[in-house]
């Protein structure tokens, strides 16, 4: 069985881009992912751009030579940061992979963040992730003041 030092978390490049955007293969897929802003990227551009990577620091999480996970943090306030996107390689579902990926985030944010809180959201229609979440201890909580929270949407919250 393998342990989370047998993966690599590395910063995403346009080859892991383009690998991503195949595992999402319909507008409905892309949407739940990724969120609303997804349904119009037909196009690897278009993907890319809305995967807004200058808004976001985008990481890989490799096994072995092969890309099995993504995620996406960006920083909010100076002990805050929100993950945009958290995805698994669709054939590596259901391995623990999540869980592996989290960890890896968790431990980014707090050494290259210097960051203690980490908000999320993620649409209750895609069970797998909210439980996911819940799981790594991501509690549901009120939006913050003037945040606006997309419809069918939780928003999460775990402290570090």
């Amino acid at each position: 069985m393998k342990t989370q030092q047998d993966y690599r978390f590395t910063p995403a490049n346009d080859a892991d881009i383009k690998a991503i955007r195949s595992w999402f293969t319909t507008q409905r897929k892309r949407v739940s992912w990724g969120g609303p802003t997804m349904k119009n990227a037909t196009s690897a551009d278009d993907f890319a751009k809305e995967l807004n990577l200058h808004g976001f620091k985008s990481f890989s999480l490799y096994e072995d030579d092969e890309l099995v996970g993504f995620a996406q943090i960006q920083k909010h306030a100076s002990k805050h940061c929100h993950i945009g996107r958290l995805a698994i390689h669709p054939k590596k579902r259901g391995l623990g992979l999540s869980h592996t990926l989290q960890s890896h985030i968790f431990k980014t944010i707090q050494k290259e963040f210097r960051s203690n809180t980490i908000s999320l959201f993620v649409y209750f229609s895609n069970s797998y992730a909210h439980h996911s979440y819940m799981k790594n201890g991501f509690v549901s909580t009120a939006v913050p003041k003037g945040m606006v929270l997309p419809a069918g949407c939780d928003y999460m919250l775990k402290r570090l």
